[in-house]
């Protein structure tokens, strides 16, 4: 979340009216940032997700590996299978 903030505040500085160069510097700084946070923020999220399959490890060995396994599964349809992903595939001029 802190890097979504620090992201917010480089988006609200680029200039309006200066040199289009200025400001397309430091869209581009806000844009990495933005890359950057969101690549974090997803990377801790699966490890929030797997974090809480390891508690069925007091279950014992099979409750963990069928709750890792749920996990990867879950993950992997929301990664690669989803609506949302769908929608961005096919967004005209692809991101």
């Amino acid at each position: 979340h802190r890097l979504f903030g620090y992201c917010a505040v480089l988006m609200g500085a680029i200039p309006e009216n200066g040199e289009p160069q200025e400001a397309r510097a430091a869209a581009d700084r806000a844009a990495d940032l933005n890359i950057t946070a969101s690549r974090s923020f997803n990377r801790g999220l699966r490890r929030v997700y797997f974090a809480i399959a390891s508690l069925a490890w007091f279950l014992g060995p099979e409750a963990w590996i069928a709750a890792s396994l749920a996990t990867a599964a879950m993950l992997y349809r929301r990664e690669f299978l989803s609506v949302s992903r769908q929608a961005l595939v096919d967004a005209p001029g692809k991101l």
